[in-house]
């Protein structure tokens, strides 16, 4: 047919032609030009072949790649793109102009959308300048809003350099990845590392974290940085006697207080368990800081419904000032502590601002702490013995209170009131009263044996220890390895622990009283008093306290309360002791009244065990 049209006009023309010659299909591009007689008119044909096999190969192969990374590129989930080496796109598969939000036209052959200014796209332009530049892959994570503003969408782009047959940059191929579930994932994590899980405050983590800077702000600007520590009034006898959700309830109430009072620039964080820590920047002077622990003070003291009950809650603040006070997180902390230890024991809800003598008492309390830790079992520690006496016969003794002492290595003799409440706060107080329980136990059946009538000894035990350990476990034992009588032992508790989780104190005093050890009421009245306690549980005896004793005889009220204490115990068939008789005027009286028994120093003051030894041997050959 080319042959035909190039003889009929002149024409040349060129056609493609493929030819089995036995050695498979070959390809042949013929090229037809006219040939002319000398009056110019066409007088045939030449025909110019040349074998294209190879070359026409090679376009189908070139073909096939295309459509491969066509089909590749235009239906990939991931973005990618081609730019040239002054950042204007050459390519854009369907998923990168979804993601660009942008028509093919408006993107194609022009710069990164705001290459000009700071967003997203800047940096994907400077990405892509400096891939030109340097010849070596780069990475970058494009951030843009998700669609409908709901959160951001974020893809990973490597970018790599292409090379032309010099070697020279001449293009920047970029493919983008989805990575938006996974960087949320990790920032969930990320948060959550940083977060109190209860309360959603920032953790100590976080604390530890953003302290410096605000340090350093303040540093740069003159200014002092507070660093308040606040914990809960008696939130263990809340948690403990309405159940740890109640405790969880509480505390998250209290971090939504806490928080609803400070400024915006204040961090707030949960320290652990129910302290919380403020951190606040920017604090001029005393009149500032003040209005804020006021604030602070304010919030917690609004009433509370909790489980059905109303409850009024408190806190102790104890503060510590940046650069003042120390210049690192942990100082701060540590003074800011002491501060607040010294405004629980100044009468809580209240604060307390840290001074250079309450570092001296802390160092002090450490000290303490560290040989108390040392002396718990037993190194240092002594009972003194107090007389207990039949107020009808005072030279009869009936028993005697044990009373721990120490002997500290450099202070000397120490009496309970030093470093009983050290060993409540740190838990030395359970190895503690077991050596007394053990001594005292120990020391009953010594002085028993050969006795017709027993020896009562009595021994206080800790709410700590009588709610915590296993007491009644204890006292099996003691008594097996001491071979104490029952009988000979009496344990006195407080009223406080009765406020404990009912089921348990239930359980402790069944046990005791199954193996036959007396129980009494310490100081009775000066607690929770109620006498569902004592119709509740059950409690053998009671124990007057001192100052309703001391109070015999200065008034007709005072002595009607004792007369009233009296007349209970008898009724409910109790045993009863008045404690801190000091004169014959007070004895008499209780006696009249039905008291049988009693101690004081008008019978003797606390002894050792030697001397005490020493009067009952006496009293005996009397």
């Amino acid at each position: 047919r080319q042959l035909q049209a190039t003889l009929a006009s002149g024409r040349g023309g060129r056609v493609e032609l493929q030819s089995d010659t036995g050695g498979g299909l070959r390809s042949f591009s013929v090229e037809f030009i006219a040939e002319c007689d000398e009056h110019g008119s066409i007088c045939g044909a030449l025909a110019i072949g040349r074998d294209v096999t190879q070359q026409v190969r090679g376009a189908h192969a070139l073909a096939e790649k295309e459509r491969e990374f066509r089909s590749l590129a235009e239906n990939a989930g991931d973005i990618i793109m081609r730019w040239d080496t002054e950042c204007r796109l050459l390519y854009v598969n369907p998923a990168g102009a979804g993601f660009l939000d942008k028509p093919l036209e408006q993107l194609i052959g022009r710069l990164p959308v705001d290459a000009s200014g700071g967003g997203p796209f800047r940096a994907m332009y400077e990405a892509v300048l400096r891939v030109v530049r340097d010849g070596r892959p780069a990475m970058l994570d494009l951030r843009l809003p998700a669609p409908g503003g709901a959160g951001t969408l974020v893809h990973q782009v490597r970018l790599v350099p292409e090379r032309d047959a010099a070697g020279r940059v001449c293009s920047v191929l970029g493919i983008g990845r989805d990575v938006s579930e996974k960087v949320a994932q990790l920032e969930l994590i990320e948060s959550l590392v940083r977060t109190d899980p209860l309360t959603r405050l920032a953790n100590r983590q976080a604390l530890h974290e953003r302290a410096p800077a605000l340090f350093a702000a303040a540093r740069r600007n003159g200014r002092q940085v507070a660093v308040m520590l606040l914990d809960l009034d008696q939130f263990k006898s809340i948690n403990d006697g309405l159940g740890h959700s109640a405790g969880d309830t509480l505390l998250c109430e209290t971090a939504r207080r806490l928080g609803a009072c400070l400024r915006g620039n204040d961090l707030l964080v949960r320290q652990g368990g129910d302290e919380f820590v403020v951190v606040a920047p920017d604090i001029g002077d005393a009149e500032v800081l003040g209005a804020i622990t006021d604030k602070l003070h304010r919030a917690l003291s609004a009433p509370l419904q909790l489980h059905g009950r109303e409850l009024h809650i408190s806190a102790s603040i104890g503060v510590a000032l940046f650069p003042a006070d120390g210049e690192g997180l942990e100082p701060l902390l540590a003074h800011a502590d002491s501060a607040m230890y010294h405004a629980k024991r100044g009468g809580r809800g209240r604060t307390e601002f840290f001074r250079r003598e309450l570092g001296d008492a802390v160092q002090r309390r450490l000290l303490l702490e560290a040989a108390l830790r040392e002396a718990s079992d037993g190194a240092g520690l002594e009972l003194h013995f107090q007389p207990q006496v039949c107020l009808q016969h005072q030279d009869r003794l009936v028993g005697a209170e044990a009373l721990l002492r120490w002997r500290h290595p450099s202070l000397g003799m120490l009496a309970p009131d030093a470093f009983i409440g050290l060993a409540e706060e740190s838990g030395m107080i359970v190895p503690i009263g077991r050596w007394v329980l053990h001594s005292a136990a120990r020391a009953a059946a010594r002085w028993n044996r050969g006795r017709c009538t027993p020896l009562r000894i009595a021994v206080n035990v800790s709410t700590r220890q009588f709610v915590q350990g296993d007491l009644g476990g204890e006292l099996r034992d003691i008594l097996a390895e001491t071979g104490c009588d029952p009988r000979w032992l009496s344990v006195e508790i407080t009223e406080s622990a009765l406020l404990e989780n009912s089921s348990r104190v239930q359980q402790v005093l069944d046990g005791m009283r199954a193996l036959g050890v007396h129980v009494a009421l310490d100081d009775f009245g000066t607690g929770y008093s109620a006498l569902h306690y004592l119709a509740r549980f059950p409690v053998d005896g009671l124990k007057i306290d001192k100052s309703f004793v001391q109070g015999i005889g200065r008034s007709e009220r005072e002595n009607e309360v004792v007369k009233a204490f009296i007349a209970m115990a008898s009724a409910l068939k109790m045993d009863l002791v008045a404690e801190g008789i000091e004169s014959a005027p007070q004895a008499a009286f209780l006696l009249a009244e039905g008291c049988l028994h009693g101690q004081g120093w008008r019978f003797g003051r606390p002894m050792p065990a030697d001397r005490f030894e020493q009067l009952l041997q006496a009293r005996a050959a009397a």
